[in-house]
């Protein structure tokens, strides 16, 4: 498992993401905020790298009726088995 999008962030510097993010991108007060945003991590990590995951669900969405058959199966104390359901890429 990857980070996804958010790791295509991993090719650039921070201070050029933020310049382009604050500074170029920013029509009115083009500065970096000093406050209420979160530290950034140098590189973006997939979040099992952080936290424990139980059930990973492929896409980008996931397909709704993916999500309702997870949810209910879960719902009803069940182990979804998600053979057939899902692939990488869709």
């Amino acid at each position: 498992m990857t980070a996804n999008v958010p790791s295509m962030r991993n090719v650039f510097k921070l201070d050029d993401l933020y310049n382009r993010a604050y500074i170029e991108n920013a029509a009115v007060n083009q500065q970096v905020p000093s406050m209420r945003i979160p530290h950034l991590l140098k590189k973006a990590r997939p979040v099992h790298e952080v936290v424990k995951v139980d059930i990973f669900l492929p896409g980008c969405p996931p397909p709704p009726d993916v999500i309702y058959f997870l949810l209910t199966e879960l719902l009803e104390g069940r182990v979804p088995d998600l053979t057939g359901k899902t692939r990488f890429g869709i």
